[in-house]
């Protein structure tokens, strides 16, 4: 290609992507606005000092110094923050006109105790009465169709709600904080509800939840501190973490077979909670899931659950036995923490783990069997508990954790099987009434201290082994192991 050609080809390609690009721009330029509440470029101001769109149908922000206001028969639309932080209104008239109510349009009205919502209103924005800390009584029409997260959020004084059936779905926190809300009546439209609905709604005493409903959300009555009751309907199949957190008052609660997913910490700090039945779906109690209850007396675990979590029934301090079925293969870390009145369980021959501090503090145990299949006592797993008088370790156990019978001021003698290479540091420091501990050849490692603080012991080990090199060199008393 001749030069002259090449530069008149490069000229003619610039020119038609800046033509291209004009033209693109022209039309995004002249491209007509979207018809949205917030397309408000020109504003007038009514004789009422409050900011409306041009055509009035838009009312955009009102005075905030008002104590009461009406709204024009043309508005259709209250605008996002439209009264927000008007501190000072007390009430509020709104026309037939009205169809929606945006986002954030009352939040932080604080003195406003009164507000009718009109029957032409189809939405209810988030956050749209969020801290309206006076408001004790609102009626929701049967025309809304969609109430935004938090719309009620923080709404102090609020008693009594009732939601139309119109409505399918209540959002996340919409009823958060309503720290005064003693009734709430739901339709059987509703299908599902957001996280933390009535999260912290300390005087709510009952509810129904709808039977089409098949979630309980994360944080949904958490807080709800005065709920004595509540009916799960078959239509559940998940209750999420932290549902029922904090519900003190909480004392019996029924789960339909239909739920298989009981979530973390979901009945956490029920304090009045006294028994409850797991169904056969369960397969597994997460983490936390009791922990606290200290009124619970029983609980029964079915055959479906292959695994208890860490601190799933810890300070449960009325619980006096629990069955675990031969279906669970791991014990959890803190699982049976501070269960003070606790005094015998039965570990089914399928576990093959004790967790960290699983059974610390149970100071009522006075008995547990250890089946063959387990193989590891994980740290502080039996720290502290005062009644345990003896304890038979199986011979698949190779690790005794630290700080794992520490404290056990009642334990007399242990005999440690041939299996275990590992006793580790304070494992049982400050056992005061052990006399004999048997320690086979098969330990190779003893920690510091595992033994301090106990007077009355005398080692029995093999001649010439690691266990009696230990004990002379501690000043320990041993004898010759006839075993």
């Amino acid at each position: 290609m001749r030069q002259c050609d090449l530069h008149f080809y490069r000229c003619h390609t610039l020119l038609f992507f800046w033509t291209v690009l004009m033209i693109l721009g022209l039309c995004s330029f002249v491209s007509p606005p979207t018809a949205t509440a917030d397309n408000t470029s020109q504003t007038v101001t009514g004789e009422d000092g409050a900011i409306y769109s041009e055509d009035r149908t838009v009312l955009l922000s009102c005075p905030k110094e008002e104590t009461s206001f009406t709204i024009p028969s043309t508005v259709t639309t209250i605008a996002e923050k439209a009264f927000s932080g008007c501190s000072s209104l007390e009430n509020v008239k709104m026309p037939d006109s009205v169809t929606m109510i945006g986002d954030r349009a009352f939040e932080h009205c604080e003195s406003l105790d009164g507000v009718l919502i009109p029957g032409t209103v189809s939405t209810i924005g988030k956050r749209a009465f969020w801290g309206c800390s006076s408001l004790e009584n609102i009626e929701i029409p049967y025309s809304v169709k969609e109430i935004g997260e938090s719309a009620f959020c923080l709404c102090l004084s609020l008693k009594n709600i009732l939601i139309p059936d119109s409505v399918k779905r209540i959002e996340k926190g919409t009823f958060s904080g309503c720290r005064s809300l003693e009734n709430v009546n739901l339709p059987a439209s509703i299908i599902g509800f957001g996280e933390s609905t009535f999260n912290d709604c300390r005087s709510l005493k009952s509810i129904e939840i709808p039977g089409s409903v098949t979630r309980i959300e994360y944080k949904m009555f958490s807080g709800c501190s005065s709920l004595e009751n509540i009916e799960i309907p078959d239509s559940v199949t998940t209750i999420g973490g932290v549902a029922f957190e904090g519900c003190s008052s909480l004392k019996n609660v029924e789960i339909p077979d239909t739920v298989t997913v009981i979530g973390s910490a979901a009945f956490r700090g029920c304090t009045s909670l006294k028994s409850i039945e797991i169904p056969d779906s369960v397969t597994e109690i997460e983490s936390h899931t009791f922990s606290g209850c200290s009124s619970l007396v029983s609980i029964h675990i079915p055959i479906s659950v292959t695994k208890i979590g860490a601190s799933a029934f810890p300070d449960c301090t009325s619980l006096e036995s629990i069955e675990i079925p031969d279906s669970v293969t791991e014990i959890g870390n803190h699982a049976f923490n501070g269960c003070t009145k606790l005094t015998s369980i039965e570990i089914p021959n399928t576990v093959t783990r004790i967790g960290v501090v699983a059974f610390a503090e149970c100071t009522s145990l006075e008995s547990i069997d250890i089946p063959d299949s387990v193989t590891e006592i994980r740290d502080h797993a039996f720290n502290g508990c005062t009644k345990l008088t003896n304890i038979e370790i199986p011979d698949s156990v190779t690790v005794i954790g630290d700080v794992t019978f520490a404290d056990c001021t009642s334990l007399e003698s242990v005999v440690l099987p041939d299996s275990v290479a590992k006793i580790g540091k304070h494992a049982f420091a400050g056992c005061s009434s052990l006399m004999s501990v048997y320690i086979p050849n098969s330990v190779t490692e003893i920690g510091e201290l595992a033994f301090s603080t106990c007077p009355q012991l005398t080692i029995f080990a093999h001649r010439g082994s690691y266990a009696w090199k230990y004990a002379k060199q501690n000043r320990i008393p041993v004898r010759v192991s006839k075993n």
